[in-house]
């Protein structure tokens, strides 16, 4: 057996390990691979060539009902592209917050595709805020350095500095939600254009490129937090998407949070 081969059945056995097998039984289903083992391993062909595209979208910075902005983000999308007539499509969303799509998710990506045998288009992106889809930081605020009081971390003692720092960035006459902080010794409110990169600006994005793709038979794919993204876009009610899975689901409401 080649090195290469022994490399990708590495990377399958250590996604398995970390995120069990459903998320290959679970997808296998999509192409009417039957749920067991043996056939699901038969049907994986680790020769596959996979052919990806990047592409960076402009998206509004505030989306309608959320903020009062004309400006506009570039949103990082990749897909692996299906070698098949007529392909479905899955979207891989990745758990954090925060977490970019490069490394285990883009691995995820070619185990699904090969899974599936190329006949889907295997998207994912990048969460707006993080990764390659204008990714926030606290430049003028120095707080992300290894030389800030809290040596690059961001705490609650430095979190207003880091937000005044990117309601700069962003134009601070923006009209947006309040958030209140909660500090030791008081309560602090800021104005904030942050509600621009929330949960429900995230499903706003999603949604906008599954139509964008124009596919009638996408499935949408969540993954820990990505659950959390996909229950908020299962009640934005795109008619493109045929199904949504969610792995290791972390509840909207409820006392705990994670079922």
């Amino acid at each position: 057996m080649s090195k290469h081969v022994k490399t990708l059945s590495s990377q399958t056995n250590l996604l398995q390990n970390v995120f069990g097998s459903s998320i290959f039984d679970n997808l296998a289903q999509l192409h009417q691979v039957e749920k067991d083992k043996s056939v699901a391993s038969n049907a994986y062909n680790p020769y596959l060539q996979v052919s990806f595209e990047c592409a960076q979208f402009t998206l509004p910075l505030c989306h309608a009902g959320v903020c009062d902005s004309n400006k506009t983000i570039e949103v990082f999308v990749k897909r692996a592209l299906a070698n098949k007539q007529n392909p479905k499509a899955v979207w891989l969303l990745q758990g954090g917050p925060g977490a970019s799509t490069a490394g285990t998710m883009e691995k995820i990506m070619v185990s699904v595709y090969k899974r599936l045998d190329g006949a889907a288009n295997v998207y994912t992106m990048d969460h707006r805020g993080t990764g390659r889809s204008h990714r926030l930081g606290c430049t003028a605020a120095q707080v992300e350095t290894s030389g800030s009081p809290t040596y690059g971390e961001i705490t609650p003692e430095v979190l207003s500095a880091c937000i005044q720092d990117v309601n700069i960035q962003l134009g601070a006459s923006i009209n947006c939600k309040w958030f209140i902080l909660q500090h030791e010794n008081n309560n602090s409110f800021i104005a904030s254009i942050l509600s621009a990169f929330s949960t429900t600006s995230a499903a706003l994005d999603l949604s906008t490129l599954i139509n964008y793709t124009n596919n009638t038979n996408t499935y949408v794919y969540g993954v820990s937090y990505g659950t959390y993204l996909v229950e908020r876009l299962m009640q934005l009610n795109n008619s493109n998407i045929r199904g949504y899975i969610l792995d290791g689901v972390v509840s909207q409401s409820g006392r705990n949070n994670f079922v």
